[in-house]
């Protein structure tokens, strides 16, 4: 459980079904209260509303500190990856490591049977294949709130005694749930995965910048005429983001540099950031992905379903596919039918077959034939 709305619905309706239902609350961070404030910080808060909830439905509340766990296997290695010129996604790893690996394996240790069901507030479907008797995660009913793409790289086998009871309904229509049970997470909003960039920081820059030490580095513009130039410094290639606009003062009265600038890449070996003008600059479009495969979905032929579409952001687009090839080393090699635009190496690219997620990896690379 968090202090969201979902979670809370959720251990609701288990208490109202069984007698045996215990509210989990996953301590992953130290927390320590907003500089210049007597408020708690976000895990002593999000503890306080699991357990008036927990007390509302007449269940017991337990705690469990995985702070050292996830530091090891989602915090640090973010770091690592960000300091590389990365872009990493915490809340993957964090379901795949933490959630539904070392929690998921420490209760089913405690429990007398053996037998124990975790259940989430995630906006996700699960199906049993009898054909391959694989466990397949699907996307939610609920497009908007689908959150099968952080839940992608969590293997099959961890998911077979998982429920995600929201899966099949909406978000407007659990949010009424909880007002009508007058739940106190009822008007609270959507939980914060990032809990440990608290409110003092301005953003996420600022926040980096207290574990990565400053490396500047040259930032360099590519101008439409072939042309480039020293546009500024940068101080570290983690402040920026392949597709965001580049932050920099370019000369708007010379017809070369008017307009606005997006970061097209970022070159870790150099500690350089290369920039162009415009949104839809052809720069910022790739046409083909490599991936570190970390989860696949153990049917025959799964490359070969149809209609593969992939995903390289949670709310993203769709992009439809058109070859997937597979190496010895498990990397997959993407081809797109049409350029998809800010490709970044260290995002998650997702691939679906129609509702169902089939594979999973980290994007190491990305090309382009245009």
């Amino acid at each position: 459980m968090s202090s969201g709305v979902d979670s809370s619905v959720v251990a609701a309706q288990l208490a109202q079904q069984h007698s045996d239902v215990r509210g989990i609350y996953m301590a992953n961070w130290g927390d320590s209260p907003v500089v210049g404030s007597k408020e708690p910080g976000c895990t002593e808060r999000e503890w306080a509303d699991v357990q008036a909830v927990c007390a509302q439905l007449q269940i017991p509340a337990e705690r469990i500190n995985l702070e050292k766990q996830y530091w090891a296997r989602v915090f640090q290695p973010m770091i690592d990856a960000y300091a590389d010129g990365r872009t990493p996604n915490p809340d993957v790893a964090c379901n795949a490591h933490i959630k539904f690996g070392i929690l998921a394996d420490n209760l089913r240790a405690r429990a007398s049977t053996g037998d124990i069901w975790l259940a989430t507030g995630h906006y996700a479907r699960i199906m049993h294949d009898p054909t391959s008797n694989a466990i397949v995660l699907m996307t939610a009913i609920d497009t908007t709130k689908d959150q099968s793409f952080f839940l992608s790289t969590v293997p099959s086998k961890s998911l077979a005694n998982v429920l995600f009871p929201l899966g099949s309904t909406t978000k407007k229509h659990t949010r009424q749930i909880a007002n009508e049970l007058g739940l106190k997470t009822a008007q609270n909003p959507d939980s914060q995965g990032l809990c440990f960039v608290g409110e003092s920081y301005s953003d996420f820059s600022q926040f980096l910048a207290d574990y990565i030490a400053d490396r500047p580095g040259p930032i360099i513009a590519h101008r439409d005429d072939g042309s480039v130039r020293l546009a500024g410094d940068h101080l570290g290639i983690w402040n920026y983001t392949i597709g965001q606009r580049a932050r920099v003062h370019m000369h708007q009265a010379d017809p070369l540099e008017t307009g606005t600038w997006f970061v097209s890449r970022k070159d870790a070996n150099l500690n350089t950031i290369h920039i162009v003008r415009g949104h839809d600059n052809p720069e910022l479009f790739s046409d083909q992905l490599s991936m570190t495969l970390q989860n696949i979905l153990e049917v025959p032929d799964v490359l070969a379903l149809p209609r593969i579409r992939a995903r390289i952001s949670s709310m993203g687009p769709f992009h439809d596919v058109a070859t997937v090839d597979r190496d010895a080393s498990d990397s997959l090699t993407i081809q797109f039918q049409q350029p998809v635009r800010a490709v970044a190496p260290g995002q998650i690219c997702v691939l679906y077959s129609d509702d169902i997620v089939i594979a999973a990896g980290e994007i190491t690379s990305s090309t382009s034939s245009i």
